[in-house]
């Protein structure tokens, strides 16, 4: 929910433009990057918290983001404002912050199971192509998205455990 947070607050779709921040990245600096890991606590178990003083998702349906997140990045940019240099870097800092998450847990993983040659990901965060390479040159291991969306996931591990469980 962090990065659809954003998506939100850089004035995109939720739940669809979040490939719009991903590409925006590429123009900003991840100045923010620190307030980002503020939001994102990264065990050392490889799981993780988000702190929801800067988000309002479960109250309300209004926006994602709360009073503190905007004292932290800004007035919101609404859906046709020009994006600004701030929200390039808003972008850049939410990417590499996302790109740092998903090695922590990868690493957390293979620490935890032993090194295995193909990781799967699946829901919104596998179709995030710039996090997934980071995650593969870290990792050196095949990377694939199983599904676009974390709804279809269900699908996919009954698949696998008929392959192994007989019905």
């Amino acid at each position: 929910l962090l990065y659809s947070t954003v998506t939100a607050f850089l004035g995109f779709n939720v739940n669809n433009d979040e490939y719009k921040v991903m590409g925006l990245a590429s123009y900003g600096e991840p100045v923010y990057a620190e307030a980002v890991r503020q939001m994102l606590r990264l065990h050392d178990d490889g799981s993780y918290e988000l702190d929801l003083e800067y988000f309002d998702f479960m109250y309300s349906r209004e926006r994602m983001y709360s009073d503190k997140f905007i004292a932290t990045f800004g007035q919101p940019r609404m859906e046709n404002d020009p994006v600004t240099k701030q929200h390039q870097d808003l972008a850049a800092s939410v990417q590499l912050v996302l790109e740092e998450a998903l090695i922590h847990m990868a690493q957390c993983f293979y620490e935890q199971h032993g090194k295995i040659e193909n990781l799967c990901l699946a829901g919104g965060v596998a179709l995030n192509c710039t996090a997934n390479t980071s995650c593969l040159k870290k990792h050196r291991s095949n990377m694939s998205g199983s599904s676009r969306h974390t709804l279809t996931q269900g699908t996919g591990a009954l698949r696998v455990y008929e392959q192994f469980i007989p019905l």
